[in-house]
């Protein structure tokens, strides 16, 4: 008998109101919820880990929130993995930015939690096994 994987999804962000929210929204999914504010543990967790979906801020601790998604689409570990931006800022260029560097998508915070929860499932059809 195989043991149960255990979905995944690392919310990489310093705002307490996206986290909450995040959090709220998907309390009725089967995944396991993992929580940095900071950036160094969050890599740590990356280190040993491998969530289906990371959702992140665009700066992490005065680092480029877009710099590290780039490191982490790098590395081929990652490469099914989705990777959304969740924020406050709505500026074109920097949404163009973050899918330039490998952001699956990007989610304008205030957001219905029935729109996000359909654009998360949508990512769960594209990066989460189905379960035999």
């Amino acid at each position: 008998m195989k043991p149960k994987l255990m979905n995944k999804i690392l919310i990489l962000n310093e705002n307490k109101a996206i986290i909450d929210f995040i959090t709220k929204s998907l309390s009725h999914l089967d995944f396991k919820l993992n929580f940095s504010p900071k950036l160094t543990p969050a890599l740590q967790y990356l280190k040993s880990e491998k969530p289906n979906i990371i959702f992140m801020s665009l700066v992490l601790e005065e680092k480029d929130g877009i710099e590290v998604c780039q490191k982490i689409r790098d590395s081929l570990r990652f490469n099914n993995v989705a990777i959304v931006f969740v924020s406050t800022v709505a500026d074109n260029e920097l949404v163009i930015k973050t899918l330039n560097a490998g952001a699956d998508d990007y989610i304008l915070y205030p957001i219905s939690e029935e729109l996000f929860v359909r654009k998360v499932n949508s990512l769960i059809k594209r990066f989460v096994p189905a379960k035999n």
